[in-house]
């Protein structure tokens, strides 16, 4: 297996692909090396096994009443005031 393509490994052992192709099942027959996939699957079919399952992405949060508040800060539209329009905020707070 090689981190590098077959045009990058001809390029560098100045092979064409017919005598990579015919070096690589030698050297497999012989049990040399084995090449299966590309690297990328092997990677994957590794990372695969090693990585820890996933976790869901939120945090449930407990607190005493009145201990904490939850804030958030928007706008909607606009409304007319006098002859112009303003922009419409709202500022919202929740106890928790």
């Amino acid at each position: 297996m090689s981190y590098y393509s077959d045009a990058s490994l001809c390029r560098r052992l100045k092979l064409d692909l017919l005598q990579l192709s015919a070096a690589r099942q030698q050297l497999q027959q012989a049990d040399l090396i084995a090449f299966r996939k590309p690297l990328y699957q092997v990677l994957k079919e590794y990372v695969r096994l090693v990585r820890p399952p996933r976790k869901p992405a939120f945090l449930m949060l407990e607190f005493a009443p009145g201990e904490c508040a939850q804030v958030d800060w928007g706008q909607y539209g606009s409304v007319p005031v006098g002859s112009t329009r303003r922009r419409l905020s709202f500022f919202v707070m929740v106890l928790c």
